[in-house]
């Protein structure tokens, strides 16, 4: 039972991925100034881990991030507390937090754990265009429409 439990936790880890997209994705226009992190599959200790080492080496002239979640499909208390560290690392320095997508269950888990909107430095959205907008606002920028 302990090692199909640590197999399952190693292939979880695998299949979890974070990935920068670029402008031109999906036919996306990502502002100057804005990174977008695509993540995909459960977030639980070992995998926020991972995800928060992405996230953090993030370059100077970014201002805003915005977390695409629309494939996570499991956000465990250790994931949480990442999520916590991530958005006070980010808001220390100077830099934007925007959740999109994450389903309605673990938007209430964050909530409940403190990670609530606060303009300006943390903000959710239902879309990934929508969380573009926010970002751009955060940066002071207008957002162009298709």
């Amino acid at each position: 039972m302990g090692l199909a439990a640590t197999l399952y936790i190693r292939r979880s880890i695998k299949l979890t991925s974070t990935a920068r997209l670029v402008s031109g994705h999906a036919n996306l226009e990502i502002p100057n100034g804005v990174a977008v992190y695509d993540i995909n599959g459960p977030l639980f200790f070992g995998t926020a881990q991972k995800a928060i080492t992405t996230i953090s080496s993030v370059t100077p002239d970014i201002r805003v991030i915005v977390l695409e979640m629309s494939q996570v499909n499991m956000l465990d208390i250790s994931a949480i507390v990442a999520m916590e560290s991530i958005a006070e690392e980010l808001s220390k320095k100077g830099i934007g937090l925007v959740i999109c997508n994450l389903l309605p269950r673990m938007l209430l888990k964050l909530r409940r754990a403190g990670i609530r909107k606060r303009t300006g430095k943390v903000e959710f959205s239902r879309t990934l265009g929508g969380g573009l907008e926010r970002a751009a606002r955060m940066l002071g920028h207008s957002v162009p429409h298709h």
